[in-house]
């Protein structure tokens, strides 16, 4: 079980870093990468932001539910199976909600919408 709450640690920690060490602008080497996040840097900047704040959540609320599932009374045999199954999904949420944050906050042109004065 010391390896998966390393294989957690690892995963919240380079949240943690993506939270706090956002790229400001487009760059080669950092940040999320999606054809719609790279239209500008406006929408570069949204991405990586909306990124970080999801998957930090996301992987601290996987760290809850593994230990919850850990100490119950099931016997678990291969935590490390258990561990993906907390940490994959987390992934995939984050993209799809960055991706439907971005389609929300911006037109097809990287332009932001304008809010709706009702």
């Amino acid at each position: 079980m010391e390896n998966q709450i390393a294989f957690f640690g690892f995963f919240i920690f380079l949240a943690f870093i993506l939270y706090a060490v956002l790229p400001r602008y487009r760059n080669p080497f950092f940040g999320y990468k999606t054809p719609f996040a790279l239209q500008n840097d406006d929408t570069a900047k949204e991405a990586n932001t909306c990124f970080a704040r999801t998957f930090l959540i996301t992987q601290l609320i996987g760290f809850i539910l593994f230990f919850a599932l850990s100490y119950t009374h099931y016997k678990i045999e291969n935590y490390f199976v258990i561990t993906g199954i907390f940490i994959l999904p987390a992934g995939i949420i984050t993209v799809i909600m960055t991706e439907t944050h971005l389609k929300k906050t911006f037109d097809e042109n990287g332009k932001r919408k304008k809010p709706n004065n009702k």
